[in-house]
């Protein structure tokens, strides 16, 4: 057996679920191409024996499902994200800083009643919608073409 080198563990996969409740509203943003970011916190608390103790992670869910999110979810919200873990550095009065995100891509609304959803936060009248772009655009055309072929 070949003993591993360096160059061999250059590469890695850091994938995270989480799962526990939001600490206030997400924030929605959008980046300068128009893609929607939805900025949240997640609190998970755990238990052994006598010891309790709640974790903080910051999450990030991009697209679609980011505006989604941010449309439903609210303070308190009972969630499950996944995604991807990444170290995000700045620099800030002359130190180095550094955090892990999780760069979500799937999320899904845990707890709660079955026979209830969410219901839809009133929008920020402050917030103004970035021009459409082409992307935005195809995604549209395809979802109303593939709704025509739907059988029933």
């Amino acid at each position: 057996m070949k003993e591993p080198t360096n160059q061999s563990m250059k590469y890695g996969i850091a994938t995270a679920q989480v799962a526990g409740n939001i600490t206030r509203d997400p924030e929605l943003r959008h980046t300068t191409g128009g893609t929607a970011v939805a900025i949240f916190t997640v609190a998970v608390g755990t238990k052994y024996k006598d010891n309790e103790r709640t974790s903080f992670f910051d999450v990030k869910l991009w697209g679609v499902a980011g505006e989604t999110f941010a449309t439903y979810a609210t303070k308190g919200s009972a969630v499950v994200v996944s995604g991807k873990l990444e170290q995000e550095s700045w620099e800030k009065d002359g130190q180095k800083r550094t955090k892990v995100v999780l760069n979500a891509t799937d999320f899904v609304f845990a707890g709660g009643k079955p026979d209830t959803a969410p219901t839809p936060r009133e929008p920020d009248p402050t917030y103004r919608a970035p021009a459409d772009n082409a992307a935005t655009q195809r995604i549209a055309t395809a979802a109303a073409e593939s709704a025509e072929e739907i059988p029933f």
